[in-house]
């Protein structure tokens, strides 16, 4: 019996279809009853397709079907083989070739020695992909194992094709040095898809042949395309320098099978590398969250949740400006201007995430936050004002610090509003960014105007919402169309708003 699947800890199917993620783990059987090859889907998630028809129940296989099990297409072939030998028409004459898809089940035949040894080899592969982090030394070891094993074989070399710059990438080659490699016989193999046999023999017959032939002394030669679900990622040969016709059909049919293994190993490195590659962009693309926002986002982003649109919330406001700054950096060559925004920046957006606040925008030397969005947080009022008190604290440290260097230092004024807002991410599935839009935000400007010198302002409603956390001295804000503005003036923090679970 054959069980097809894909192999964990616990299960080791006789045909591993891994990576292909949509082939469940026990996904088919075939096996031998009365004369008949019978083929039975086990339960998987996607079924079994036969001829473009899904089973329901054991069905027996007839020569030549085409089974489908998730993306992956078999062709079974049973004892007899359809294809015709005998030779090409062409001047590199292929003594043998075969489909790339052809699987052949050898029925009710005891296996020989070198069969076993093929056999083990195909088993043992897709352990080396889970033992083996490194790809060009998983390419190294299936190289040198099929050049050991393959009747004939005495060198080998395994090409990725690198299809942007249309040229052969040597990633293995038996023995090393310089290698065995006929870019026609590679390049007929790529575009054809199929593995075949190659002889000089029959070859010279038809015409001289090519310079690397020569150059190599190549008398016989088998060719393997490496295809993943219709990709061609590169191609597989063997060769012999001593002896014409001394490889079988068996033997191709068993690179073949090799060259699928392979291709897996380089697509599944290649979508590894391409996840980890797009994980660290949305990564950077996110830093202007808290960690704990981030992570909340980056769960949204794999499910398919992080989508352009945006919803109306209950959020606070926080707009800091670093007063004095033009005066302070004039005259500053803009390395330095760049080093005081630094030294300032890095600190202050570190207590926003602290207080799991969010950074909507830099605006020169301003810095517009957000408490509440894009999760939402009871507490985004508190947190909110326990950010500003001691972002007041770290500025006057970092004056302190930079006065005493000789090096350009300024306070920092802050103004705060809480209210309704509509926010979210805008722009579309290429690029996706962060906003805020409403009073509160414009609010929070007109207060930070207002706010001298080491000083936060916050409105009257956000003060009836933290009333408990903070004393407060009344001021009045004037502004250039809305008149004078009443306001508050934090003078001490009584009670942190501490940074909790965000729902």
């Amino acid at each position: 019996m054959i069980t097809i699947g894909r192999a964990d800890e616990s299960w080791q199917p006789t045909l591993d279809l891994s990576p292909d993620e949509t082939v469940s783990r026990r996904h088919a059987r075939l096996w031998q009853q009365n004369g008949n090859w019978w083929v039975e889907d086990l339960g998987s998630l996607h079924g079994v397709m036969l001829e473009g028809k899904a089973i329901a129940g054991p069905v027996v296989l007839a020569h030549g079907a085409r089974l489908q099990l998730g993306n992956t297409s078999l062709q079974i072939y049973l004892e007899s083989d359809p294809l015709e030998s005998g030779w090409s028409e062409d001047p590199l004459q292929v003594q043998e070739q075969v489909d790339s898809t052809d699987i052949h089940f050898l029925s009710g035949q005891a296996l020989e020695t070198g069969w076993q040894q093929r056999l083990a080899l195909l088993l043992d592969l897709p352990l080396q992909f889970g033992s083996q982090a490194d790809l060009n030394e998983l390419l190294k070891v299936i190289m040198a194992r099929t050049v050991e094993i393959t009747p004939g074989a005495c060198r080998g070399i395994l090409l990725l094709y690198a299809k942007a710059q249309d040229q052969f990438l040597l990633k293995a080659s038996i023995p090393a040095g310089t290698p065995p490699f006929s870019e026609t016989l590679a390049r007929r193999c790529l575009h054809e898809a199929r593995g075949f046999i190659w002889n000089s023999e029959s070859g010279a017959a038809q015409g001289p042949c090519s310079d690397s032939i020569l150059e190599h002394s190549i008398l016989s030669g088998m060719y393997a395309p490496m295809l993943w679900q219709g990709q061609a990622v590169g191609v597989i040969g063997v060769d012999n320098p001593w002896e014409p016709n001394v490889f079988k059909r068996e033997d191709l049919r068993f690179l073949l099978a090799i060259a699928h293994y392979a291709a897996m190993a380089v697509v599944n490195h290649q979508q590894y590398q391409e996840l980890a590659f797009n994980a660290r962009v949305l990564e950077r693309l996110l830093t202007n969250f808290s960690p704990k926002v981030r992570k909340h986002l980056l769960d949204r982003a794999r499910k398919g949740k992080l989508q352009p649109g945006g919803e109306t919330a209950e959020v606070a406001i926080l707009f800091l400006d670093i007063r004095g700054f033009t005066s302070a950096c004039k005259g500053e060559p803009p390395e330095n201007i760049m080093e005081f925004l630094h030294h300032y920046f890095s600190v202050l957006v570190d207590i926003i995430f602290q207080y799991d606040g969010t950074v909507d925008k830099f605006i020169g030397d301003s810095i517009l936050a957000v408490f509440g969005s894009p999760e939402k947080d009871p507490q985004h009022c508190e947190k909110a004002v326990a950010a500003a008190w001691h972002m007041l604290q770290a500025a006057e440290q970092i004056h302190n610090q930079r006065a005493e260097a000789g090096k350009p230092a300024c306070g920092i004024g802050i103004g705060l509003d809480c209210g309704l807002v509509v926010h979210g991410f805008i722009g579309g599935a290429d690029r996706l960014e962060f906003t805020v839009i409403g009073e509160p935000v414009n609010h929070a400007a007109r207060y930070c105007a207002g706010a001298a010198k080491g000083e936060i302002l916050i409105s009257q409603s956000l003060f009836e919402k933290v009333f408990s956390s903070v004393e407060v001295e009344a001021r009045s804000v004037s502004t250039k169309h809305e008149g004078v503005w009443q306001a508050c003036r934090v003078t001490k923090l009584i009670k942190a708003g501490q940074a909790g679970a965000v729902t």
